[in-house]
Formats: structure tokens, sequence, C-alpha cells
């Protein structure tokens, strides 16, 4: 049975520590990975991989963000919306300074109050936090709630705990420098990125990303749909790079312009974009539709504008 397999099925088990060797299980998980830092569901295998070795059912892999110098999650299971939205950790967390290992086991619930549900804070009596990669700039946090282990940990199962994070963390940075290093959009008003582009000839794309976002969740259960969102986007920046340039609408779409001597052949880029998007990924269940209209700039100005009135 995959990692996958088995984090979906941990619903159907009684889990308890002890169940396997802490540290076998932790070598079988790591021997069975397929997925490598090249794929950009990565942290979402890795997250699974930990979901395996603990049994956890609640839980949030969160990565870090640089510019808000806080921790944002980016995939969760058991969380409602409310916490999912407002949980962020700062690079400063107090407990971060209290405790110098991979693993702080007692975390107080209410110093993630103002982070949580009134619903999700009433029930939630125990939390831990395991830091991936450096201790001193962990490369993700996992922030579990209500682990099934109602005793102090082992030091067995902190061993093979401590194994996943040496394995894993410093990979889960490699697998998103791709994607934070294309997230960083110079012009976000539209009348200036026009403006920018000037009145030279280009070929305008109107792409619509709701399938590819659709794929994605289907893909990695559990990602925040707002992350999952910005993925797709930063993913198609990257694909683009400088052959054109593209401009967030931040609704189901995003324009794209190219000088028009690179897109002679409309349906053939459009093909070779879904195929490049899905290579970056371990496992998508179908290359996604990217939906497309285009148009002319400047020879279509008044159209492209009357389109866009809303965004300018």
């Amino acid at each position: 049975m995959g990692l996958l397999d088995r984090a979906r099925n941990l619903d159907d088990e009684t889990y308890s520590e002890g169940t396997d060797d802490p540290s076998r299980l932790a070598g079988t998980i790591i021997s069975s990975f397929r997925y490598t830092p090249d794929n950009i569901d990565y942290p979402g295998e890795v997250f699974r991989a930990f979901q395996s070795l603990i049994g956890f059912k609640k839980g949030s892999l969160m990565l870090p963000d640089n510019h808000g110098n806080e921790y944002y999650p980016w995939i969760s299971v058991g969380f409602d919306r409310t916490s999912t939205r407002r949980l962020r950790i700062p690079f400063d967390f107090p407990a971060f300074k209290a405790g110098n290992s991979t693993l702080l086991d007692d975390i107080a619930p209410d110093s993630l109050a103002q982070m949580l549900s009134n619903r999700e804070y009433g029930s939630i009596r125990r939390i831990m936090i395991i830091r991936l990669g450096p201790e001193e700039s962990p490369s993700a946090l996992l922030l579990v709630a209500d682990c099934p282990w109602t005793e102090e940990i082992s030091s067995e199962t902190s061993s093979a705990i401590q194994q996943l994070s040496d394995h894993f963390g410093n990979s889960i940075e490699q697998s998103r420098m791709m994607m934070d290093s294309a997230g960083m959009e110079e012009i976000t008003d539209l009348s200036e990125w026009f403006d920018s582009w000037g009145m030279n000839k280009a070929t305008l794309v109107t792409l619509d990303i709701t399938n590819a976002i659709d794929v994605l969740i289907e893909a990695i259960p559990g990602l925040e749909l707002y992350r999952g969102r910005r993925d797709v986007v930063n993913l198609l920046r990257h694909i683009i790079g400088r052959m054109g340039r593209l401009h967030d609408l931040k609704d189901s779409r995003v324009l794209i312009l190219f000088p028009p001597e690179r897109l002679p052949d409309h349906a053939l880029y459009i093909h070779q974009l879904s195929r490049s998007f899905a290579s970056a990924f371990y496992h998508l269940p179908s290359p996604p539709d990217f939906p497309a209209e285009f148009r002319i700039w400047p020879d279509e100005k008044d159209v492209i504008e009357e389109n866009l009135a809303g965004f300018f």
C-alpha cells in the first residue's frame, strides 16, 4: 500500500503508538518514497509520509512566507475553514525559543487561540509542532493537534520523527524554490501592465485556470485552495518565462502577452502548455485543459478594454 493510500485509510484504523516499530516504519516510508524535489506536489506527499508515521487526523503542513515572516498552511486535514484561514505561525513564535529540538510536543493551545475558530480551540487538548529541516530556520512546520498518543512520546518515536525531518526537510525547501522565485509580480495594476508593453503588437491570451486548480486539488487532497491557486499561477509564470508576460486577474483567469511571432499556432501552444504543466508533478490524474481566448493588441484594444472594464 502506498503512502497516499495508507494516509487515506487512517480513518479506518485504530492507531496507537507502538503499532509498528517506529524506526522500521520510518525506514519503510523513506525507502518507498517516489517523489522528488523537482515535483511541485512533493510537500503534499511529505505530509502523507508523516501522517502514515504518526497517525494524526488533524494537522497542517506550513510553509514559510519570508515577506510576512510567518508560516502559512499549504495542506491541512481535520481543521475547519475558519482555522486554516487564520492559522499563521510567526518566525519568532515563543515556543521556538523555549525548545531547541525538532519535536516541540508541549505547545499550549492558548498560544494559538487567536488563530483557531472557537470550535477548534474548545476541542483541541494537545498540540505539537515538528520542525522540518534546520531547527534555526525550518523549511516547513508540521502542526499536529490531538495526535493519537495520550502519553509522553517515546524516544523511539521521537527518533523516527527526526529521521523523516532530516530526510525531507531540506528537500521541501528545494522543491519550493522555483515556485517562490516565480511568485514575484512586479506590476499589479492592469493599466500599468498594458502601458509597460506599449503599443507594440502582441497576442493577448486570456487563460482560464479553473480546470488546472481543480486537477491540483484532486491530486493533493487537503491542499488549501488559495495556495493551490497561487501555485498554479506561479507555475504558469515559470513555464512562460521570458517568452511572454503574465498578469493575474485574481479570479479564474490570467492574461499573457506574447510577441506574435512566438505564438504562430495557438492550439499547439495550449497543448504544450498543458503538457509542461503536468510534467512538473509526480502525479496528476490528467493534464489540465486551459480554455483560452486570443486577441491582437493593440488592434483590438477597444474590445480588450471593454471585456476587462472592471479591472482597469
